[in-house]
């Protein structure tokens, strides 16, 4: 499989969210009209989303009604002016199309107009933060705090206060307590990948290892990857969808910090807090009072960021029990909070004797994956040098097991182990055959002769990896778990 094909895959042409807002605007003059104020067509995704947004609003602005099923004639007339090219004439009507259907039971309840009031408020600040962060850094502070003000997002008619839970029970219309079958009609984005293969928006991650095994440095090589996008770790991981980082270290000497910063390479959309820094300033940073989680939840969310990473627990929750369930609930739900807000949450942590994760296994209960470090320098290597061992992942197979992760001089390299190696390989093979690609063309992929991926072919089947009828191969299920294992980076 083509590397650069699985992120491809993965993104949606068109956002259900944003096609269920264009389709209120369509339809609902009320919610065009409490629109209008805020929604540009800047803040939709794609050119078919922002062109029938801009026709929406030039239709409000002169008749003052939703233009309806109207719309596709709008647009119509729209491309005889000659303002759309034919490549944006065949896509807007792709989008209409997939719009209609939309129309016959939309409903434009309360719960619908408060997720749009979030969407369209987030991308209307999003747009002048940049405005607002400029004015701020050339000292033009008052600038600043009055141009911030008249951007932040606009509202239907004020903000309002959250449902109480008696009527969130009792009010379908909120949309917060309904039938399944209505839950599963509720727009929602799905979440993206952050770090492909194995890392995904709102997971909560556990790092541990024994102190210089090399934690720090992975976790800020994820900084890089997740900040910067592309490819990292060798080749290993991909980010298709750069994102704002925020990085808590609670032990380590600022001077040093600066230094594993720059070896990483980090820079935009990477935040550093240094709890050491702050310290001599005399602002205390301590993660087992509520107000300082409070205070930095709404830090995180108020400027986007994505993933976080907390360097380590130890340092970071102090008096914190680590033998102590009922110690671990607070923490634990405020990660549950960030869950909620989509945040990735990487915790670095250290192990006991047994070279698990020190202390309480309740930290293992709401974490997405736990990955353990185990030292591999060999002699007179300083640096980083470990395999993972996944102690709690996905059903599906997380793609770090069977490697040697090395740093050397700044540089990650990534060693498969001949274990890993062969069951790679078994792999391709079993998704070459699935796929009913002919033996002598697997052979050409892989890089060997026609017998050998016989022997591979025999073997797939002897084991349970593949059955086979009328030349077709389907896998089992244990199949299924091998290529799920290794069907990224091949």
């Amino acid at each position: 499989m083509n590397n650069l094909s699985v992120p491809v895959l993965r993104r949606k042409k068109f956002k259900d969210l944003e096609r269920r807002f264009v389709a209120a605007m369509i339809l609902d003059t009320a919610f065009l009209g409490g629109a209008t104020p805020q929604v540009k067509p800047e803040h939709f995704s794609t050119p078919e989303a922002k062109t029938v947004v801009r026709l929406c609003l030039e239709h409000y602005a002169r008749y003052k009604v939703a233009p309806g099923p109207d719309i596709q004639q709008i647009f119509e007339d729209y491309v005889l002016t000659g303002a759309a090219i034919t490549a944006d004439k065949e896509l807007v009507n792709i989008y209409l199309t997939l719009l209609s259907q939309d129309y016959g039971d939309m409903e434009i309840n309360n719960f619908l107009i408060d997720q749009a009031k979030r969407f369209f408020g987030e991308r209307h600040w999003q747009n002048h933060k940049e405005e607002v962060e400029l004015l701020r850094s050339t000292g033009r502070v008052e600038e600043a705090l009055e141009s911030a003000a008249s951007y932040q997002p606009l509202t239907w008619g004020g903000e309002g206060k959250a449902p109480t839970l008696e009527k969130a029970l009792n009010d379908p219309t909120l949309g917060l307590v309904v039938s399944g079958q209505d839950f599963l009609n509720i727009p929602m984005e799905p979440l993206r990948p952050i770090l492909e293969p194995w890392l995904f928006e709102a997971d909560t991650v556990l790092i541990s290892g024994a102190a210089g095994v090399g934690k720090s440095y992975l976790s800020l090589a994820m900084a890089k990857i997740a900040a910067g996008g592309g490819w990292g770790m060798d080749g290993h991981w991909f980010c298709d969808n750069p994102c704002k980082v925020l990085f808590v270290d609670g032990e380590m000497h600022p001077y040093r910090l600066q230094g594993r910063i720059k070896l990483a390479g980090l820079g935009e959309r990477f935040t550093p807090i240094s709890k050491l820094w702050l310290g001599q300033a005399g602002v205390p940073l301590n993660f087992m009072d509520a107000k300082t989680r409070g205070q930095l939840t709404d830090y995180i969310v108020k400027n986007g960021f994505k993933v976080v990473i907390l360097d380590n627990i130890f340092s970071l929750f102090e008096n914190l029990d680590m033998q102590s369930d009922k110690d671990w609930s607070a923490p634990n739900s405020w990660l549950m909070e960030l869950r909620g807000h989509g945040v990735v949450v990487v915790l670095l942590h250290h192990t006991n004797k047994k070279l698990d994760q020190y202390g309480t296994v309740t930290k293992l209960f709401n974490i997405t994956t736990a990955l353990t470090l185990n030292d591999a320098k060999k002699p007179g290597e300083e640096d980083a040098t470990f395999t993972i061992r996944v102690s709690k992942g996905r059903e599906k197979g997380l793609n770090l097991e069977g490697k040697t992760y090395r740093l050397t001089d700044g540089l990650w390299q990534v060693e498969e182990s001949d274990t890993a190696k062969e069951e790679k390989i078994l792999a391709m093979v079993a998704m070459g055959l699935v796929a009913g690609k002919k033996q002598i063309v697997i052979a050409e992929e892989v890089g060997k002769d026609r017998s050998w991926v016989s022997r591979l072919k025999d073997k797939l089947l002897n084991q349970e990896y593949l059955v086979e009828q009328d030349g077709l191969f389907t896998p089992t299920s244990k199949g299924e778990s091998l290529i799920d294992q290794w069907d990224f980076g091949i």
